[in-house]
């Protein structure tokens, strides 16, 4: 088993994450032992960042986004090289498993596919920064920190000290993203909080067949209009007579759906 201080003092280690560039690449440093390390962003990661705002004028978030993307990237590396991280034998994303023997994993949202949740999330609801997000099993964070780059007021509730204290600080890594500051996150069963106040829900669990009948009751109890974006959600399932399926597309492997509750 891994505990708290294993998980955070790998985060900790890693600080000061930016982007810069040097004869036509594009490289990520970070601080790490009192050294800087340098390593060079996958051209392709770019590319589909780009792609997914092609209408987008504001290449300064494009390059924020970049640099959140890249180095979430070198933090999983971090925990995968410190054995923290094992492969999903589910699929062919990778898993955190915070107590082995215990089912306890913890399955980190793809950029990709989180960065398309949120965009389908603003489609609907607008680029109003009134807009208040909760993402359900927030992990470390990665979906609430592209909300507030987006511009959304966000929270992420988790269960697991682990990554709560990780997701803690690595707000405070990125000397070039400000926004990462302005969000909130709250150690508490989500199923037991008060979701009345948020326009908008994310999460990354609705396809875990042991949590369907809590996940149906948390759906009943959403006001109507909330729009609710996660992952192997159709018009039938979890109960469809509350929701009503916008769209729903396959990323990185995954199915997402966005619907707004009836």
């Amino acid at each position: 088993m891994f505990g708290v201080d294993r998980v955070f003092g790998i985060v900790k280690q890693l600080s000061g994450f930016r982007l810069t560039e040097s004869r036509g690449k594009l490289l990520l440093q970070w601080q790490k032992d009192g050294g800087i390390l340098t390593r060079e962003v996958e051209r392709k990661t770019s590319d589909l960042i780009a792609g997914l705002l092609v209408n987008c004028s504001d290449k300064v978030l494009i390059q924020k986004l970049l640099l959140l993307c890249a180095a979430y990237d070198q933090i999983e590396k971090e925990l995968l090289k410190a054995g923290v991280i094992a492969s999903c034998e589910m699929g062919c994303n990778p898993v955190y498993d915070l107590d082995p023997g215990t089912g306890c994993l913890y399955v980190p949202t793809p950029f990709i596919a989180g960065l398309r949740s949120m965009l389908g999330i603003r489609d609907l609801v607008g680029a109003n920064k009134e807009v208040e997000i909760a993402d359900l099993g927030s992990g470390l964070g990665l979906p609430v920190f592209l909300s507030t780059l987006l511009g959304f007021c966000a929270t992420g509730f988790e269960l697991s000290p682990v990554l709560m204290k990780a997701t803690r600080h690595i707000k405070t890594v990125f000397p070039d993203l400000p926004e990462l500051g302005k969000a909130n996150f709250i150690e508490a069963d989500f199923f037991q909080a008060d979701l009345s106040s948020f326009k908008a829900i994310y999460t990354f669990l609705w396809d875990n067949a042991l949590r369907e009948q809590a996940i149906e009751d948390l759906i009943s109890r959403m006001p109507s209009g909330t729009v609710v974006c996660g992952y192997g959600m159709t018009n039938k399932s979890p109960n469809g007579s509350l929701l009503n399926l916008i769209r729903s597309e396959s990323v990185s492997g995954r199915k997402i759906s966005l619907c707004r509750r009836i």
